[in-house]
């Protein structure tokens, strides 16, 4: 009873944002006085909530993450054309946290999975020259555009494969396996098969690695709240997507008795504050909820598609900065047991 209270709630406090939102965008339009137009208070200036990792399990003996300062000059310029992949690279100082470097360094396999443009697998190409990379998706549309914008190397291969039948690689082939920024593509109950799959072609020893955003808001301003929350019950009721997946990534992974030594964590993603990371953040945020209302996921929410351009910006480009939004990045990574028997 409590919780059906509490959702009523909850909906009853969005419409009546939403409903005030076009009262006030019909005055504007109309010509009419916005005296006394409700003002967004500004609050002051913090930085966001320190994070605390989720949970970590035994560390490693040689360690390997590397410390790198963020390539700002690099990723500056192509941001345009990169909204996603150079900032992510940055705010993570570079493109994985699996010790693996000097794996890589040496020669090995990395598997990229859900590469869309290849712009993360061709990066990690071009940094480690002895190993090899292949991309794969289940859609080739894309490959061309990133090797447009980043080159691509002779040491990447794209594979057309549909993640949701098994992969046309042998058992234990890979060093790394790689998946980020799937929470779009893979419906909530085929999470198990696709994550048993890249545990199989993951080498013994070898490690796999997953980044996610948190799709709930931080800070929001009231139009950002209102996106937020609708566009995640969408996401759940219309298109079977998990919003939330990026915060059980650690349990994900210690479900399976082959891999070891578990570590997730999150980092604070600002959206259109804190410098260059979060004016490209506001790209990045801009285009996932368009991509919702591309996939018609938007229907359900009560907005229309004339409204919802305009509710994004103002989300993203003035309420972001004013009330300092941010969302949650999520990695978890885990080792493959030398010894692993079957995935349980």
């Amino acid at each position: 009873m409590g919780n059906d209270l509490s959702k009523l709630q909850k909906n009853a406090h969005s419409t009546s944002s939403l409903n005030s939102w076009r009262s006030r965008k019909s005055t504007t339009a109309s010509g009419g006085s916005t005296a006394n137009v409700a003002r967004i208070p500004k609050q002051k200036q913090k930085p966001p909530k320190k994070n605390v990792p989720v949970k970590n399990t035994q560390s490693f003996t040689e360690y390997e993450l590397r410390k790198k300062k963020p390539r700002n000059s690099e990723w500056k310029e192509e941001k345009k054309s990169t909204p996603l992949h150079m900032p992510l690279k940055a705010i993570l100082d570079g493109n994985f946290k699996s010790p693996v470097h000097n794996r890589l360094m040496a020669g090995g396999m990395v598997l990229d999975v859900g590469t869309g443009p290849a712009l993360w697998g061709m990066d990690v190409a071009k940094e480690y020259e002895r190993s090899h990379v292949i991309g794969v998706d289940i859609n080739d549309s894309f490959i061309n555009v990133g090797a447009k914008i980043i080159g691509r190397p002779s040491n990447f291969t794209f594979e057309k494969v549909n993640i949701f039948e098994p992969m046309p690689f042998p058992d234990g082939y890979f060093d790394l396996t790689f998946s980020r920024m799937m929470v779009m593509s893979i419906p909530r109950h085929k999470w198990p098969s696709v994550l048993s799959e890249l545990v199989r072609v993951t080498k013994p020893g070898g490690f796999i690695e997953l980044v996610e955003i948190n799709f709930q808001s931080f800070e929001p301003g009231p139009i950002h709240h209102i996106i937020s929350e609708q566009t995640s019950t969408a996401m759940t009721k219309r298109a079977n997507l998990d919003p939330d997946v990026a915060t059980t990534l650690f349990h994900k992974l210690s479900a399976y008795s082959d891999l070891l030594f578990v570590n997730s964590d999150h980092v604070p993603l600002p959206v259109g504050w804190d410098g260059v990371i979060g004016d490209a953040l506001v790209e990045v945020v801009t285009n996932f909820f368009q991509s919702l209302a591309d996939l018609g996921v938007m229907d359900a929410t009560g907005i229309t598609q004339a409204e919802f351009p305009q509710m994004v910006h103002e989300a993203t480009f003035v309420e972001g900065p004013l009330y300092q939004t941010y969302y949650n990045l999520h990695w978890a990574f885990a080792q493959k047991s030398m010894f692993c028997g079957r995935i349980s």
